[in-house]
């Protein structure tokens, strides 16, 4: 008997992780229900056969849509993409849990229910600038430790801290037909006694949300406050997420369509570019101050304006201004920007009355061959 072994050849195996190792961009995943964060980066992973790889933010098991995972060296630009986002949130009036949506233990329950013109009426106190609990089980670190540990512990946090958030825009949405499907237990270390069930979801009332917004921002906490404000339990009972900055639903692609792209060698046409994907401004520079950022020195722009073509930046972008800087049209760097009356050795020069602008652009990442360094 002979055994048949196959020997990879080192050449192949050498071309091999050429290809994947100039993989450099975003990948719009269409995430599957059931499925975290987590999850979705690691199938990345096996799909493509590459180890870097991280997402843009976490999604909850239950959700599905949009999440922007980054390949190769784009992990080091994930800080730089959009952090506005739009839900289609559905939520279920009559029923509170443990986990502020389907998927947790009861924890009340309610036959009465909320008209559609009460809810409506309130709507407006969730749009702005809000403070909102995070839920139990939710990454959110509290002494050290997320607290979704101590909730599998059965701990209670002694304090969970409130965050503020932003909401653009919330905007009522006709039902859909489907009812959402429970799926119980896929947070909880333990068997849930009491879980939310098809019945339940029939006999409750259920309204639907588009939510416009910022980073941070938790749709169950939302969910929960709403029936809160109006004297009954709810909690969240389906969410998509279809759009993330310029990531939008219509465009994200499915785990199969990924195996495909990837056999047919056409995976580079799913990458998104980081000048495609970020939410930066950009200033076109020359050769010389191309060379400058690629050696980690600063360069000055003459004039320069701020003009984002983006409708909703988060305050952290406006607190501290990015920008792409590009060369031949090619990324070169991704900049903070300075002002010069702040940068030692450089001086406003007066015209008239008013001042000529200098500013600074000092590297954070440098994008060199496809790569960021």
């Amino acid at each position: 008997m002979f055994l048949r072994c196959s020997i990879r050849s080192p050449v192949a195996k050498s071309n091999a992780q050429k290809e994947t190792s100039t993989l450099f961009g975003f990948l719009n995943i269409r995430k599957e229900a059931g499925m975290t964060a987590h999850d979705v980066v690691a199938k990345v992973r096996r799909i493509i056969g590459i180890k870097q790889v991280g997402h843009s933010g976490t999604l909850d098991p239950m959700a599905t849509g949009v999440l922007p995972v980054a390949i190769g060296q784009a992990t080091r630009l994930i800080r730089f993409l959009a952090d506005d986002k739009v839900y289609d949130a559905e939520i279920l009036f009559g029923r509170s849990t443990t986990t502020d949506d389907i998927e947790g233990e009861i924890l009340d329950s309610q036959d009465s229910h909320p008209s559609d013109e009460q809810i409506d009426n309130v709507l407006h106190h969730f749009v702005g600038t809000i403070e909102q609990y995070p839920p139990l089980y939710s990454a959110v670190h509290v002494g050290g430790r997320r607290l979704y540990e101590m909730a599998r512990n059965g701990e209670i946090p002694p304090e969970i801290p409130k965050r503020t958030v932003e909401v653009f825009a919330i905007e009522k949405l006709a039902l859909k037909e489907e009812l959402p499907i429970p799926r119980p237990n896929l947070r909880n270390a333990s068997e849930i006694t009491n879980p939310v069930t098809t019945t339940d979801i029939k006999k409750c009332k259920r309204y639907r949300l588009k939510i416009h917004c910022g980073s941070g921002t938790y749709i169950r906490s939302i969910a929960r406050d709403l029936g809160q404000l109006l004297g009954s339990p709810a909690c969240l009972s389906a969410l998509e997420r279809t759009r993330v900055g310029d990531f939008s639903l219509n465009e994200a692609i499915t785990f199969p369509q990924l195996e495909d792209a990837v056999k047919s060698g056409l995976l580079w046409q799913l990458i998104s570019s980081p000048e495609q994907a970020l939410a930066l401004d950009q200033v076109d520079i020359s050769e010389e101050q191309s060379q400058k950022l690629r050696f980690g020195q600063r360069v000055k722009i003459d004039g320069l304006k701020h003009e984002s073509s983006k409708e909703h930046s988060s305050k952290k972008q406006e607190e501290l201004r990015y920008i792409m800087a590009i060369c031949a049209q090619k990324l070169v760097a991704v900049c903070s920007v300075q002002s010069a009356e702040l940068s030692e050795g450089i001086s406003l020069a007066r015209e008239g009355s008013s001042i000529h602008t200098v500013q600074i652009l000092k590297p954070e990442v440098v994008i060199a061959n496809g790569r960021a360094t």
